[in-house]
């Protein structure tokens, strides 16, 4: 399966001064003395019996190299060099600065979770879940995926902010998102960053380049991605219409939606969103508002076979204007699932009925215009598609 970037964007914003704190010791790490070496020349040496060339190549010398393990201020996680710099009690997070986050609690009124002291309060019988240190049937309160979007939301260095978190997830949870951000930050994932140091939204950021490295570091944890985001079972058609339902700029609903998709559904998106980014679509945001309809329609009409592949059904224009009329004014779902249940050719019939209607009334017509539109400049627009 091919992982998306987008799904551990928030990860990687979250680790990103840990991973600039990094960098910043690789940069400040005295360089290794090799004074003694000069690259392909004589070295002085002991007289010896003999005189057997002691020239030392220069690739040698850099093999030679011992890798300079990373841990100054450290007590856990990964030191750079495939080991690490210590282990943290069991149940106990690693942070990204790697510290070891005690929780604090106990199990006062608690009958199951952590006790958060890296033990455990209880466990619940089958079928149940803990949530908030009780059991139930709903589902559970924090799952790897939801300690992750929790740490999100902290700042890298508000910790009691990321153990209100940990304190507010069960070991499993904890244990599963440990295990992702270790081999995340084995495989360099995060020093993906260091193409793009100044973030995603800097105008000299190489997106393309940012975007394929971290498919390329993630692909390396695989496993454990599955086992923190376990793949949903939504079609393409039923994450493209959430994701229409999403707020303005509303990464996170996005993602959530997203995460919803099953594997093969999301190799769709994924194919739609590729044909896009390779025909200049999100670039012509950085273009002023005026300018972006004209550069965006080429783009999005290239590669509308991928979206009609991802959301169209057999309804014919007419099935979805009768659909319509029973959507309810307040169910943002319902006109959305009328609209991609249709095939390809009655979606765009429809799409020229409502251009037409837009152009005669504006983007938020009365039902009089609306009406008056049908029956006059559109009616002709409106019988193709009564008629499809």
């Amino acid at each position: 399966m091919r992982l998306s970037y987008w799904i551990l964007a928030g990860l990687a914003v979250l680790a990103l001064a840990a991973c600039s704190s990094s960098s910043n010791d690789d940069n400040n790490q005295p360089a290794q003395d090799v004074a003694d070496v000069s690259h392909g020349e004589q070295v002085d040496e002991p007289d010896t019996a003999g005189t057997e060339d002691t020239t030392v190549p220069e690739d040698d010398v850099a093999a030679d190299i011992p890798c300079q393990p990373q841990c100054e201020g450290k007590e856990c996680g990964p030191n750079g060099c495939g080991d690490e710099c210590g282990t943290c009690n069991e149940g106990v997070l690693c942070s990204f600065e790697g510290k070891c986050l005690e929780p604090v609690g106990d199990c006062t009124d608690k009958e199951c979770g952590s006790d958060g002291y890296g033990g455990s309060c209880g466990d619940c019988p089958e079928g149940e879940y803990c949530s908030n240190g009780q059991c139930t049937e709903d589902s559970p309160l924090m799952t790897c995926a939801d300690l992750f979007d929790c740490l999100g939301e902290c700042d890298v260095n508000d910790e009691i902010c990321q153990q209100n978190c940990i304190n507010s997830a069960p070991l499993s949870a904890a244990e599963l998102f440990n295990a992702l951000n270790n081999c995340l930050m084995n495989a360099d994932y995060f020093k993906c960053w260091d193409i793009c140091p100044n973030g995603r939204e800097d105008p000299d950021c190489d997106k393309g380049a940012l975007n394929d490295c971290f498919e390329d570091k993630s692909a390396q944890c695989e496993e454990e991605l599955a086992e923190c985001f376990p793949p949903g079972v939504w079609t393409c058609k039923e994450g493209w219409i959430c994701i229409q339902t999403c707020p303005d700029s509303d990464s996170d609903c996005v993602q959530d939606c997203m995460g919803e998709m099953s594997p093969e559904a999301q190799d769709q998106w994924n194919a739609f969103i590729d044909c896009l980014d390779e025909n200049g679509y999100f670039e012509c945001f950085d273009l002023p508002e005026e300018d972006q309809a004209a550069c965006l329609q080429p783009p999005w009409e290239i590669c509308q076979p991928f979206l009609s592949e991802c959301a169209s059904g057999e309804a014919t224009c007419k099935d979805i204007w009768d659909c319509m009329d029973t959507c309810s004014p307040i169910d943002e779902m319902c006109p959305y699932e009328c609209l991609y249940d249709g095939t390809p050719e009655a979606q765009n019939a429809y799409y020229s009925v409502l251009d037409c209607v837009v152009e005669q009334c504006g983007d938020q017509p009365t039902q009089e215009c609306f009406n008056n539109a049908l029956e006059g400049a559109c009616g002709s627009l409106y019988n193709d598609c009564i008629a499809l």
